[in-house]
């Protein structure tokens, strides 16, 4: 009697890597995809009642949240809006206090996402003023003045998020700068 030994030549492991890197790839692909089209949970945007004020909370450990770079925040009070900007940090922690001049206030938070729509929640608030807010010229003038300090405090947390890219990028810069003066010392120490 004689045996036959079935051998893999190379045909054959290369039929078996093919057939494993199809399977590896259609695994990463079906990865992806959930990935990309998976929906973040709601952040939970809420909004309380406070004298005067509106206390915004939301889920600072929501997927959504953790996910995103920034957020914003838009307050809309009749034809005024005001657009908060939110660092990573704001953010996770959950929590805004606003001043209202209005008896119906409606806020936005929005998440962007690198990829696909930002994932966005809404809240309407619709509540008579405290009696102390609608009398006199000087409660309009202070909310005026709380108006304007919250839309600076907006713009500063811009502009600081906005140096902190142009340092970022300034060091970036200066590496690149390093790296070609490196590379010009080594190609003038070359023999010619």
């Amino acid at each position: 009697m004689s045996e036959v030994q079935a051998t893999a030549g190379p045909v054959g492991r290369k039929w078996r890597l093919a057939l494993a890197a199809a399977l590896f790839v259609g695994i990463a692909a079906a990865g992806v995809r959930t990935y990309l089209t998976a929906t973040d949970a709601s952040p939970g945007l809420r909004v309380k009642d406070e004298p005067g004020r509106l206390l915004f909370t939301w889920d600072g450990e929501s997927a959504a949240v953790r996910r995103a770079g920034y957020g914003v925040l838009e307050i809309s009070e009749g034809s005024e809006v005001l657009r908060l900007h939110l660092d990573k940090q704001r953010l996770r922690e959950g929590r805004l206090s606003y001043r209202r001049a209005s008896d119906h206030v409606t806020a936005q938070l929005s998440l962007p996402r690198g990829w696909g729509p930002a994932a966005e929640e809404t809240v309407v608030f619709v509540g008579s003023l405290p009696a102390a807010q609608e009398e006199g010229p000087e409660a309009g003038a202070l909310r005026q003045a709380l108006r304007e300090r919250d839309a600076l405090a907006a713009e500063v947390e811009r502009l600081s998020r906005e140096l902190e890219d142009q340092r970022a990028r300034a060091a970036q810069l200066q590496e690149v700068n390093r790296l070609l003066r490196q590379r010009l010392e080594i190609e003038a120490a070359r023999p010619r």
